[in-house]
């Protein structure tokens, strides 16, 4: 009895099937969890959480930012663009764009006798993240000094961050792959 060509061809992808599901495997984008937690101030610092928004390019852009007193003399800043952190503490080349913006921020921190900034994950930012978007639908600057003012997103944010509840962060490692030989010739076969 003669082989139809479809089971030519299963017979003839089959032997190397292992191999091929071993390189599909490598080839995948890894994907691991992260719990990411905002820690409250160090006794004697006040603590300030930044972010900033933009809806387009170019487009509507705005900040926000909540600070929290550990009955604090000094300053913790964190942030969640590590490009801003980099500038600002000279680790990269500050884009010509915000030159002068960095040396503002720049010369106010050197003013503080002790201080300290550091890149931190979106999502142990979540509350400054929901200022900004909040921010955005404002028509003037608004100062909040109490959290009952705070927007209901932002304010529900706080109480988990007062709680010490994690947001879950998602990290996927993307993997470089290259079609090589093998995998060429699993995918190439004569159709009779």
């Amino acid at each position: 009895m003669e082989k139809n060509p479809v089971q030519n061809l299963v017979l003839q992808i089959l032997p190397d099937w292992e191999q091929f599901y071993n390189i599909v495997e490598i080839a995948r984008d890894k994907i691991s969890h992260v719990l990411v937690l905002w820690l409250r101030p160090k006794l004697d610092f006040y603590k300030l959480n930044t972010d900033g928004c933009s809806k387009a390019n170019p487009g509507l852009s705005a900040g926000g930012g909540i600070i929290r007193d550990n009955q604090g003399r000094n300053l913790e800043v964190e942030v969640d663009s590590k490009l801003l952190v980099d500038c600002i503490l000279n680790l990269q080349d500050t884009p010509w764009i915000l030159w002068d913006k960095i040396i503002i921020i720049g010369n106010l921190l050197q003013r503080l006798d002790n201080w300290s900034l550091q890149h931190y994950y979106r999502e142990g930012n979540k509350v400054a993240d929901c200022l900004a978007n909040w921010a955005l639908q404002c028509a003037n600057r608004t100062w909040i000094t109490h959290h009952h003012q705070l927007p209901s997103e932002a304010r529900g944010e706080l109480i988990l961050n007062r709680m010490s509840v994690p947001s879950l962060r998602t990290i996927t490692k993307k993997n470089s792959f290259s079609l090589d030989r093998d995998l060429y010739r699993i995918f190439t076969f004569d159709v009779p």
